[in-house]
């Protein structure tokens, strides 16, 4: 969780609350920084214009509040690559789960 002088985050269940309450459709988040008021609306169902100046805010946006979640694939889709080898396929899988380390292995630095 990112902690902000002036972070809405205890507001948001007061925000959402508020706009649920009138049937609210629409909303814009003014400064909108972390996203968070933004994500409640867009969670409600809302249309959501978010608004910052900050470059962070425009990543986070555009991730939360710009992406359609119906246009995104459930399932992970296999990537087109093009390397010119043979050898090479020409489509990635997502990779693989990483493969969990022994407690005893994962120790480092520990005195004997």
């Amino acid at each position: 969780m990112i902690k902000y002088l002036g972070s809405k985050r205890t507001l948001v269940p007061v925000l959402g609350a508020m706009a649920a309450a009138v049937d609210a459709g629409t909303a814009v988040d003014l400064f909108t920084g972390t996203t968070r008021v933004a994500q409640e609306f867009k969670r409600l169902g809302m249309t959501v214009t978010a608004s910052d100046i900050a470059t962070y805010s425009e990543v986070l946006s555009d991730c939360y509040i710009a992406t359609d979640a119906t246009a995104v694939p459930s399932a992970p889709a296999k990537i087109p690559i093009r390397t010119g080898r043979e050898d090479v396929p020409d489509t990635m899988s997502p990779a693989p789960a990483p493969t969990p380390v022994p407690k005893a292995a994962a120790t480092v630095g520990t005195a004997t």
